[in-house]
């Protein structure tokens, strides 16, 4: 078998820099970090700065896995995600990107393998560089409780306690779901996750 078979890239998209911590647009390098702390006896190394993005590599099981927190910002994450795929050798359907969706509710997840970006920047600029819509993502409901014109604000505005409590929760199940789909087909991850519903 191909070794790159076990080789798998899991990417967080956000916004480098402290005043993006916590805020919605960057849960997807909170799943990534989530990762990190839930298998760190897996992980010997912290994240290294390098091209176009901070990047961490450890075993599981026979897997080789490389977490990926694009350095581009958000609406470049396609530069970030074509260099890693081919410095690494990574096969199409062995990487998942990970993002913010307003189009679901807080609470909700969304697991699929192909599909538009729906206005999201980051996954506009990776549809436009890699030149397909067929890729696996992992997208977490962010809700859309603005007013029209302040959607920005939005996305780059931090959680409430309240709404903290529940993506908390969600942020740590995706961490989850992104190792099992190192081992298991992409429609097995959307048949097990993808009818989560967190009340909050």
């Amino acid at each position: 078998m191909n070794i790159n078979n076990y080789r798998k890239l899991i990417i967080g998209l956000g916004n480098i820099g402290d005043m993006y911590n916590n805020t919605r647009h960057n849960v997807g390098f909170d799943v990534i970090d989530s990762i990190y702390q839930m298998y760190n006896k897996n992980i010997v190394k912290k994240f290294e700065k390098k091209k176009f993005g901070y990047i961490l590599k450890f075993k599981f099981l026979k897997n080789e896995i490389f977490l990926l927190k694009p350095s581009t910002n958000m609406n470049n994450s396609g530069k970030s995600v074509f260099y890693w795929i081919n410095k690494k050798n990574i096969l199409p359907n062995n990487f998942i990107v990970i993002t913010d969706d307003l189009y679901r509710q807080i609470g909700k997840i969304k697991i699929k393998h192909i599909g538009g970006h729906g206005g999201h920047k980051g996954l506009k600029s990776i549809q436009e560089i890699l030149q397909t819509r067929i890729y696996n993502r992992l997208q977490i409901g962010i809700g859309n409780n603005f007013i029209k014109g302040f959607q920005k604000e939005y996305v780059l505005s931090k959680w409430s306690q309240k709404e903290y409590s529940t993506i908390k929760l969600i942020i740590e199940l995706s961490a989850k779901a992104v190792i099992l789909f190192s081992m298991y087909d992409i429609n097995h991850i959307m048949n097990k996750f993808n009818s989560i519903n967190i009340k909050y």
